[in-house]
């Protein structure tokens, strides 16, 4: 009888122990959370097992210098370590960084750098593909570099009340650099769909003229 509880005992510890790593959270410094069940770990990097939404297994390698922490059962484990790193933030600076990250990938609005490449590109798609020029592949290039330089990285102005995490120096650096990479990508999808629209109409004025 004692070993049969004995045998169920560690079967249910077994349970809690395989629950816990698949609910093992890790935190990144650009804010992205990844969770996922540790397959192995070097010095340099975890190998971890993910589940998409769709059910398929994904395997990820991440950069342990990439991490900032891991969670497990609730508990937080900071592996993020000021000393080595380049960007010489403490610990509760780096939260706000994080922070920053998070909210401008989230929160940032790009419709002018999305309008502004589309409008450029599509204008100058639709003006080599009228001429049947070759250039016409090379639209969208313009259309990214004017979009992304559109003014705006700073969060909105409802956010900017003073106090935190608006008040801190590193919120505003992670959300600025956030906000520039969403910017930027974009932007580069807004002058692809402008070449495309451009280059349709600009197509038809060539059919049409010949």
């Amino acid at each position: 009888m004692i070993q049969k509880i004995s045998s169920i005992l560690l079967l249910l510890l077994v349970s809690i122990n395989g629950f816990a790593q698949i609910n093992q959270s890790i935190l990144m410094l650009g804010g992205q959370e990844i969770i996922g069940v540790p397959l192995d770990q070097s010095p340099e990097e975890i190998v971890l097992e993910t589940t998409k939404k769709n059910g398929k297994v994904k395997i990820l390698l991440i950069d342990i210098s990439r991490v900032f922490s891991v969670t497990q059962n609730g508990q937080e484990e900071v592996w993020y370590n000021p000393d080595s790193s380049e960007t010489g933030y403490s610990i509760k600076e780096m939260r706000y960084y994080i922070k920053g990250q998070q909210d401008g990938r989230n929160e940032h609005k790009t419709t002018l750098p999305v309008i502004t490449s589309f409008l450029v590109s599509g204008a100058l798609a639709a003006l080599t593909g009228s001429q049947e020029l070759a250039v016409v592949v090379l639209s969208p290039i313009p259309g990214t570099l004017i979009g992304s330089l559109t003014k705006g990285n700073m969060p909105s102005n409802e956010k900017a009340n003073g106090g935190e995490p608006m008040s801190q120096a590193a919120y505003i650096a992670g959300y600025k650099q956030s906000a520039r990479m969403k910017k930027i990508f974009h932007s580069i999808l807004g002058s692809v769909a402008g070449t495309v629209a451009g280059g349709i109409i600009g197509l038809s004025i060539a059919s049409s003229n010949s």
